[in-house]
């Protein structure tokens, strides 16, 4: 028969670990959790770091330590944490000005 398709938690990670994203590492470093099952409920602070991590990979480290050097994703200061969400989405206007996402 037929093998059921894989789930899209499964899926993306998948790509991530292809991207090099080890989800032990990350979970003892960071102390969020990551796996399949928590990538899409709410875990903000797994999904900042994901976002972060991505967002590296796209960009370079040296771009994201300049981007980031005044904040933290990690923070537990809401106000930190706010401007690196404006960071963020500064970043991915740029990947979407550069038609590098979907629209």
């Amino acid at each position: 028969g037929i093998s059921p398709l894989p789930s899209i938690e499964h899926l993306f990670a998948t790509n991530l670990r292809l991207l090099k994203f080890d989800f032990d590492k990350m979970t003892q470093k960071y102390k969020a959790t990551f796996d399949e099952s928590s990538l899409f409920r709410t875990n903000t602070k797994g999904v900042q770091i994901i976002l972060h991590f991505l967002l590296t990979k796209l960009f370079g480290k040296a771009v994201m330590e300049e981007k980031f050097k005044e904040c933290s994703p990690f923070s537990s200061d809401q106000k930190i944490v706010k401007k690196c969400k404006d960071v963020c989405f500064d970043l991915v206007s740029v990947l979407e000005s550069q038609s590098k996402l979907p629209a």
